[in-house]
């Protein structure tokens, strides 16, 4: 049986979800050290003007190599605030916002202190909302390499699609259709049929 090893990302795109569905078992990585230019602390939103890139702002800025389940948000900057009011004025139209923000808003109220919490936190909302089941657990020891049945994403910089289907999308009319986004985007335009995008079943 294959199983992902993964680091910790906050709302992954929709590639990485297909790959955890697909494979129903992911080792959450938190020995490693903060690997900079990568999905760790951001994650990617459709606007009027393309692909925007929200960054959690974190202690030490990108050089900092402290290991993942260490790694502090910085407070010095309003991100969760500048976060939720992005996603409002981008996805305000969107055909599942409304459903879906009274439980998501909670995740940019409550004062995180690591950036694993918050990453684990956005997982966790993701699975409750699809109700999505994964079995989970944490790797406490870094190990450098895995046996070739353990699809390992540690040092993956962008995942590729294992089966595609365009979907609505609320600017696609202005900038076309935009891939592999944040989960958010698929679960605010497409809603409960977002599972459909993820398991082959579109």
């Amino acid at each position: 049986m294959h199983s992902l090893v993964s680091p910790l990302i906050p709302f992954p795109n929709i590639a990485w979800w297909q790959m955890a569905l697909s494979y129903g078992t992911v080792s959450w990585e938190l020995s490693e050290r903060f690997e900079k230019m990568s999905f760790r602390n951001r994650y990617e939103i459709a606007t009027p003007n393309g692909r925007l890139q929200l960054s959690i702002p974190i202690q030490g800025g990108r050089s900092n190599k402290t290991r993942m389940a260490n790694i502090n948000i910085s407070a010095n900057t309003d991100w969760q605030r500048h976060h939720f009011l992005t996603l409002v004025s981008a996805y305000g139209n969107a055909p599942f916002f409304d459903h879906y923000v009274p439980s998501l808003q909670p995740l940019f109220e409550h004062p995180y202190e690591l950036l694993a919490s918050f990453n684990l936190a956005t997982i966790a909302w993701v699975k409750r909302v699809l109700n999505i089941a994964l079995t989970e657990d944490f790797l406490e020891a870094y190990t450098p390499t895995y046996p070739q049945h353990t699809i390992d994403f540690r040092k993956q910089k962008k995942y590729s699609l294992l089966h595609y289907k365009p979907y609505y999308q609320v600017f696609q009319d202005r900038v076309g259709f935009l891939s592999n986004l944040s989960i958010l985007d698929l679960i605010f335009c497409e809603g409960p049929q977002s599972i459909r995008h993820l398991d082959g079943r579109n």
